[in-house]
């Protein structure tokens, strides 16, 4: 039995989901990824809750492999990609997560609009010590996130999509047998190969094809 999984999680704490998507193609797990979330609940998910989103591939019942999916994130603009990059590479209390965290909070954007805020500040950043006109805007946005008063953002909106193309060139083909609506499964993996320790696989007790929402039970499986 062979199949793809996508799991989009968080553990418990400010937000829960276990949801793991199995699939026997990759153009199923994205109808079935687009039609659940919008784009700024998974920014949300993401950027605050460093959600695990991640494809595996199943042989035999087994974990084969896979890979991480953020990398495979975009926005629509190169430097919002290098913005977001920077926030799920930092750590919490560093920079630029404790910049994101600020405007979000500050401001009450929604973290899409606290990301393009984050590059402009960044980028003004940057260029702040060889130019004084970026210095002086750094310095009126700065006063602006801490006064909470920010004016409008310039620019088109900031988007936030996986790339499916880049994905589906990524992942290998599956083989014969795939796994069929209506079977369940009980997933195994070797110790090489065994999701992180906040997966909710290991706490699947058995998959089928289609939506396992292993936190809530609302499951939405495929019909035979």
């Amino acid at each position: 039995m062979n199949c793809y999984l996508l799991e989009f999680s968080v553990g418990p704490g400010g937000a829960r989901q276990g949801d793991v998507h199995a699939a026997r193609d990759v153009g199923t797990l994205r109808a079935a990824f687009e039609r659940r979330y919008d784009e700024d609940a998974v920014a949300y998910l993401t950027l605050w809750y460093g959600a695990v989103l991640h494809l595996w591939v199943v042989r035999d019942g087994v974990l084969a492999g896979g890979f991480d999916l953020h990398p495979f994130l975009r926005t629509g603009d190169e430097r919002h990609d290098a913005t977001v990059t920077a926030i799920l590479g930092a750590d919490r209390d560093g920079e630029p997560w404790e910049l994101f965290d600020r405007v979000s909070e500050a401001t009450g954007f929604e973290s899409l609009d606290a990301v393009r805020v984050v590059t402009q500040v960044l980028d003004l950043r940057a260029r702040a010590g060889t130019d004084p006109a970026a210095a002086a805007r750094l310095a009126d946005l700065e006063e602006a996130v801490d006064a909470e008063d920010l004016p409008a953002i310039p620019g088109p909106p900031c988007a936030f999509t996986l790339d499916w193309a880049a994905i589906a060139a990524a992942v290998p083909p599956l083989h014969a047998p795939v796994l069929q609506p209506g079977v369940p499964f009980v997933l195994t993996w070797p110790d090489d190969a065994a999701p992180p320790a906040d997966s909710y696989l290991w706490h699947a007790d058995a998959l089928r094809l289609g939506l396992n929402d292993i936190e809530g039970g609302y499951d939405e499986f495929e019909e035979a």
